[in-house]
């Protein structure tokens, strides 16, 4: 959608003012209030009474996928634990009650979906260009830049007066003033089996939410939110595909850093080989013909995380409308602060804890006043006290808020031209549930290699973030793996002609198939009836090992209303088979051989 003659997606404006925008859907929120949606973006709006509720964006109901978004919405409205009902709530979106005159708006807990508000023109936008070009434009405010502006640095934005909306706090649109939502209430310790035991629930209900969605992406690395992410898909990992996208390493000078890249290529590249799921990587470079492209981006968005990535989903017509599963909210599960910060809960650790994030000069010994200062009126507009926190730590809610909230929740303005984002732990239930551990526990991420273990042990062979496998430490768990791909082998059942045979490779997760005996006859009917027991879809890769082309018209294979010759199958075909769906596939012989070595020749693979 256009603003300002620039391309904006998913792109929202709240004002009393202004009523009307191109490219813009107007909906009336109540007297004074005016709502504009850029036409590109979901929305959803139920009415009852003199009450409303609008949805941008997507959600889903932790606790039963299946209800619809006008059910849910519904039920909010009416709940008398309304906070509490949004705390089962996972999605990206931007949430918008309206009662009478009052209007309040909130987001998904990792405010995925970014919002902004100007405290000198009662705006709020999802983009806090909109915000700068109609001060500027409108109100001839004038717009000064942020000095201290560091991007996760509190809920502060690139320019003065304009902020960033906590995903812990609820706006209220007349006085914008916030209302802390999260969290409501202690969330106690627990051990890790126990939290395992409570989650996996919520997890299977996630599970089958994502398998009634198309086109599902997941970026994969070597790190061990990932690889959380990917034990959980395990059940419907056949229907993702996966990738990489990996920096030049020859673009990097840093020596740390590139064989941190390097050892993350290293990983992913074991996991893929030794699981066999749909991956590919991709490299992203830097293109000068696309330098008007990352002008524009830059102009609209609020951060600068990877145009040129950016550039890639959209040029790639795989990636439009997409659902790109992103692992970076269960990072708050970890102790992402020195320990030692961990041992006071106080004001003092909160300043201590911005320093993370804070540009240089506020590190200075002289300017401790002028960061305290900032801290505070960070408290002030976030409606953090140290009495409605229960007893969660200061840090952690600073990492939601800041690392999370406010600069991992911006880079996805990047891509909202092409995809949508989606994580797994992106409600406020689970997010409590990973901060039960004790201490200790998060320091050694007990809970994540216990998820891992519940969900595909064989995931903990591979390193997190290091070259050394972990199987290798631990042997006793090869028999597990040997155990989960003869497992996978045996979701197909195969079912041969009596003058074929069959030998099963469990490390290559291949069916290798050929006749029994010599001659091979052309009036001899040699027939393969696969059947996919299992209830997800399976791809099976048609193969061949013989590639000699003098050997062309001798064998052919036929599958899906086709014919194809062995030697063209050498590079091979696939076909899928739906859940409880049977397949023939006829090795056709055209002209008798009696040879032995036409029985290698004629031998069939079929490939997991």
């Amino acid at each position: 959608m256009y603003f300002d003659e620039v391309s904006l997606y998913k792109a929202f404006l709240i004002s009393k003012e202004i009523s009307n925008l191109n490219h813009f859907q107007n909906y009336k929120l109540n007297d004074k209030y005016n709502l504009l949606v850029s036409k590109d973006y979901q929305t959803t709006e139920i009415k009852k009474a003199s009450s409303s509720m609008y949805l941008l964006g997507y959600c889903f109901d932790i606790r039963d996928s299946s209800i619809s978004t006008e059910d849910i919405l519904y039920n909010l409205l009416e709940s008398s634990n309304f906070h509490e009902e949004l705390e089962y709530l996972n999605g990206r979106f931007v949430i918008i009650f309206v009662r009478g005159l009052k209007v309040y708006i909130s987001t998904d807990a990792g405010g995925l979906k970014p919002v902004f508000y100007s405290k000198q023109s009662n705006l709020v936008s999802s983009h806090e260009y909109m915000i700068k070009t109609l001060d500027q434009r409108y109100f001839n405010l004038n717009i000064k830049v942020n000095k201290e502006y560091r991007k996760g640095f509190l809920d502060q934005t690139s320019f003065e007066n304009v902020y960033k909306l906590s995903p812990n706090n609820e706006l209220e649109l007349g006085s914008l003033s916030t209302k802390r939502i999260f969290p409501l209430k202690n969330k106690g310790e627990a051990t890790v089996d126990d939290i395992i035991i409570e989650m996996s629930r919520y997890i299977d209900e996630i599970n089958r939410w994502l398998q009634n969605q198309s086109n599902k992406k997941f970026s994969l690395t070597g790190g061990i939110d990932s690889r959380v992410s990917l034990a959980l898909a395990k059940p419907i990992v056949e229907e993702m595909d996966f990738f990489t996208y990996l920096r030049p390493l020859e673009h990097i000078v840093n020596k740390n850093r590139y064989d941190t890249y390097s050892t993350d290529e290293k990983i992913v590249r074991e996991i893929v080989e030794n699981l066999r799921i749909s991956h590919h990587f991709f490299t992203i470079y830097k293109n000068e013909n696309d330098r008007n492209y990352y002008r524009n981006i830059r102009k609209v968005v609020s951060s600068n995380h990877s145009y040129a990535l950016s550039k890639y989903f959209k040029d790639d017509n795989q990636f439009k409308n997409a659902l790109h599963i992103k692992s970076t909210i269960q990072s708050i599960g970890k102790t992402s602060f020195e320990e030692r910060l961990y041992n006071k809960n106080d004001f003092n650790t909160l300043v201590d804890g911005t320093k993370r994030w804070a540009i240089k000069k506020l590190l200075d010994e002289d300017m401790e006043t002028d960061l305290k200062k900032s801290v505070k009126e960070f408290m002030g507009r976030t409606d953090l006290t140290f009495n409605n926190i229960y007893d969660y730590h200061v840090l952690d809610l600073l990492f939601l808020e800041s690392r999370l909230g406010n600069f991992q929740s911006i880079i996805t303005q990047e891509t909202d031209n092409t995809l949508e984002i989606f994580n797994y732990f992106n409600s406020r239930k689970l997010i409590s549930m990973l901060l039960m551990p004790k201490l200790p526990d998060r320091h050694s991420d007990k809970l994540f290699f216990s998820l891992i273990n519940q969900y595909w042990p064989m995931l903990n062979f591979f390193g997190i973030n290091d070259e050394v496998n972990i199987y290798t430490k631990h042997q006793r768990l090869k028999e597990k793996i040997t155990n989960e791909k003869l497992e996978r082998l045996n979701t197909v059942k195969i079912k041969l002609t009596s003058n074929l045979k069959i030998e099963k490779n469990i490390n290559t997760q291949q069916f290798i198939i050929q006749p029994k005996k010599i001659p091979i006859k052309s009036e001899a009917y040699y027939s393969i009836t696969i059947t996919n027991k299992s209830d997800l879809h399976k791809i099976i890769n048609i193969k061949s090992v013989y590639n000699n082309t003098d050997g062309r018209g001798i064998f052919t294979l036929i599958f899906d209303n086709k014919e194809m010759d062995i030697v063209d199958a050498f590079r091979g075909d696939y076909t899928i088979l739906k859940p409880n769906e049977t397949k023939d596939i006829i090795l056709n012989v055209n002209r008798d051989r009696k040879r032995n070595s036409w029985l290698e020749a004629a031998t069939v693979i079929l490939e997991m």
